[in-house]
């Protein structure tokens, strides 16, 4: 069963992943932790803060920047370690890595087999089956070798399409242009900086968190 807990902003909303996936806090877990979309965006604090988020939870940050390693070294960590989190920044830079390095296979296989999966603005976009709406929020210049926006499938995971940062700035006419573009062909879900989306098999809740 697949369990997902898709935000804008995690360090905003940690403390929602005790209440989500108790039994990765509890077990002092590992996890595969992706910053590879924060490679093509500026600024990067919330990648550091992300990771404070899970140390301070007991969870055991095992930094995997796709970008710098193996297919079969990425397989391997996200087979070995017991959580994925992807990263916030650039979601075309980031789909255009997985890929290259098959490890959008790796973490579809390894999440739909009930691997618990963190996404991060990025990286709950990508969770979506497609990446295209995200055109008004991240520029594809970032990504050379996809081939425009009729080459965004993505990792498939929900049936929705998240838009992070909804309400909050420099976000805000970019959230909104998105919704009034794709609000009446697909399902969207808009989320602050401070709500999550939870995931668990058939079922999705909005939850708001408690910054730390």
């Amino acid at each position: 069963m697949s369990k997902l807990l898709l935000t804008s902003l995690f360090a905003n909303v940690a403390s929602l992943l005790p209440v989500c996936m108790p039994e990765i806090v509890d077990a002092g877990a590992t996890v595969a932790f992706i910053p590879t979309a924060s490679r093509a965006s500026w600024p990067r604090f919330h990648v550091r803060a992300a990771e404070r988020a899970f140390e301070r939870l007991g969870v055991k940050v095992d930094v995997l920047d796709v970008d710098a390693e193996t297919s079969a070294e990425i397989r391997r960590r996200i087979d070995r370690d017991d959580l994925i989190y992807v990263s916030g920044g650039n979601t075309f830079y980031l789909l255009q890595e997985l890929r290259r390095q098959d490890a959008d296979t790796a973490i579809r296989e390894a999440v739909i087999s009930g691997k618990p999966y963190v996404g991060e603005s990025a990286g709950s976009v990508i969770a979506s089956t497609n990446i295209a709406y995200i055109r008004w929020m991240d520029s594809t210049a970032k990504a050379p070798d996809l081939h425009g926006y009729a080459d965004c499938d993505a990792l498939g995971l929900v049936d929705f399409r998240p838009v992070p940062h909804w309400g909050s700035l420099p976000f805000l006419a970019s959230t909104r242009t998105i919704m009034s573009r794709y609000g009446g062909r697909y399902a969207m879900k808009p989320m602050r900086n401070d709500e999550a989306i939870a995931v668990s098999g058939g079922a999705t809740r909005f939850l708001r968190g408690i910054p730390a």
